[in-house]
């Protein structure tokens, strides 16, 4: 349970910082890009 909750936040910050980056990009073209 802690591994998944650890992957999220990562996933999650993961998304955060990528858009704190470059903001053109949205969530869902960060998800397709994985």
């Amino acid at each position: 349970m802690r591994a998944f909750i650890f992957t999220i936040l990562l996933f999650v910050g993961c998304l955060g910082f990528s858009q704190i980056n470059t903001p053109r990009f949205s969530p869902a073209t960060e998800i397709n890009r994985w």
